[in-house]
């Protein structure tokens, strides 16, 4: 039955990325985490789950359509997939810091990680604000990149965090996420949607959290 046809998967077969010429070909996980289908898989086969590595859910495709995406940025982006990672402490250990913060860098998902997409969602924020290990993978890059394209140009994971009080409590708290905020992060406006013509420095500036943030550290100003 199909269950047994799955126990014959292994961990190489899972995860292996294949090199073709210059060219790396997608690896199985990858096409199954880009699914609703593969993903409801992956959570309802816990056997299979446990035999995702590293570099299977870190490694972006570096040509295509889907040029910068991972399986840890297919997970991320989707409601059954983030809930796989909050739920599954084991998958959150493998995830690094390249897979959390890499930034695709053209086409419709300019400007997007698999952090931002956490940072998007409350499920998402709430990870990083319960798991420390995971917060500290965040980069600076990762943090204040803008999105280019879309309904939501000019969002990053910044602003996502600092759009919500626990978020701003989080950076209060939080002296090493706090020092990786960049210039370009905190007034980067948001072009699109209903958050157009805001800033995170706006959004800090407009509540009380944020004013003391601003007040007490000289390095935000």
């Amino acid at each position: 039955d199909d269950e047994v046809l799955r126990s014959k998967i292994t961990f190489h077969g899972l995860n292996a990325i294949v090199a073709d010429g210059e060219e790396k070909c997608p690896s199985a996980l990858w096409f199954l985490a880009r699914t609703s289908k593969g993903q409801q898989l992956l959570k309802d086969d816990d056997d299979l789950l446990g035999k995702i590595n590293a570099d299977g859910l870190n490694t972006v495709m570096e040509e295509g359509n889907h040029k910068g995406k991972s399986a840890l940025w297919f997970l991320a982006s989707s409601k059954v997939g983030r809930k796989l990672i909050i739920d599954d402490n084991n998958l959150r250990g493998k995830i690094t810091a390249d897979g959390l913060n890499s930034v695709i860098a053209e086409g419709e998902e300019k400007g997007r990680s698999a952090l931002c997409c956490l940072a998007y969602f409350p499920e998402g924020r709430q990870l990083l604000i319960d798991d420390a290990v995971l917060r500290s993978k965040i980069t600076a890059q990762g943090l204040n990149a803008v999105l280019a394209e879309g309904e939501h140009k000019g969002l990053s994971a910044l602003f996502c965090l600092v759009n919500s009080p626990e978020g701003q409590q989080l950076l209060n708290s939080d002296a090493d996420l706090r020092g990786k905020i960049t210039a370009k992060g905190l007034n980067a406006f948001v072009a699109e949607g209903e958050n157009k013509g805001i800033s995170a420095l706006l959004l800090l500036a407009n509540s009380y959290e944020g004013r003391q943030l601003l007040i007490e550290y000289e390095d935000l100003r």
